[in-house]
């Protein structure tokens, strides 16, 4: 892979030397080197029943598509600490489920993961349940113009360190913007958060409206799981373009990349007025 680069000056140098310059082309090899492949694993389990699942991927490198590649025949499992144990079926290559288990707050739960001959764990232990009290579109003057938000509210416990996340869908689609918060500085108060939803029309996304309907996840996470939302969010791009691009800060064990959480779940659906 080459790339080539052109210098260019103003018009007003000589006509030699403009010559000379805008003929000079310099080609950089740049040779991008596969690295090896490494394991990803995402695995979820919540309060509500069927929604148990673990799927188990692995990185490709810059030449190869972005289809996710997906590892069959792995060994899942999930046991609390009181010494119950659930085994996971691999439903589809790499998708593993136990509709049956059903999270409790305050249990802490290990997840095992045994695939080609090497072993990965992680423990989170499930946060208690923040109630989320409501979910309503409001406006914000933005870039010129208004436009229609998510809000979310919910009580935050006091004297408690708590962390949350929220997936939006719109329409039914899923906003990939990555929504987290802290109480670190907002620790017993009356939370009103708001989705600062930016749409990208090159990709295709609309700004809400009028008779969307919105759909909105809310889950209060373990430190361990926010740590990994938080480090995608801000690590994995960046930091707002100002440092290298790096992996997000993953809580499973032998140098897996992706997450265990283990959280409560809910969720409240709208139509925007």
């Amino acid at each position: 892979m080459a790339l080539n680069i052109k210098n260019t000056f103003l018009k007003s140098l000589p006509l030699a030397l403009l010559v000379l310059t805008t003929a000079c082309q310099k080609v950089i090899d740049i040779d991008l080197k596969d690295t090896p492949k490494k394991m990803v694993i995402e695995a979820v389990v919540t309060d509500i029943a069927g929604q148990a699942k673990v799927l188990i991927t692995q990185t490709k490198n810059y030449n190869e598509s972005n289809t996710p590649d997906y590892l069959p025949g792995g060994k899942v499992s999930i046991s609390d600490n009181e010494g119950n144990t659930v085994v996971f079926s691999e439903t589809a290559t790499g998708r593993f489920e136990a509709p049956a288990l059903v999270g409790q707050a305050s249990k802490t739960y290990t997840l095992k993961v045994e695939i080609n001959n090497q072993t990965y764990t992680s423990s989170v232990k499930m946060p208690e349940k923040v109630v989320l009290d409501d979910a309503y579109i409001t406006e914000e003057f933005l870039f010129g113009e208004n436009r229609k938000m998510t809000t979310v509210d919910y009580q935050d416990p006091p004297g408690v360190g708590n962390f949350y996340r929220c997936v939006q869908f719109i329409n039914g689609k899923k906003d990939n913007t990555i929504y987290i918060n802290s109480d670190d500085y907002t620790d017993g108060r009356y939370m009103k958060d708001k989705l600062f939803y930016i749409a990208d029309e090159d990709k295709g996304q609309e700004v809400i409206k009028s008779g969307d309907e919105i759909k909105v996840e809310f889950m209060s996470l373990e430190k361990s799981v926010y740590k990994y939302w938080f480090s995608l969010d801000m690590g994995a791009t960046g930091e707002n373009q100002a440092a290298t691009p790096a992996n997000p800060v993953s809580n499973i064990t032998n140098g897996a990349l992706g997450y265990f959480s283990v959280h409560p779940y809910q969720s409240k659906t709208f139509i925007v007025p």
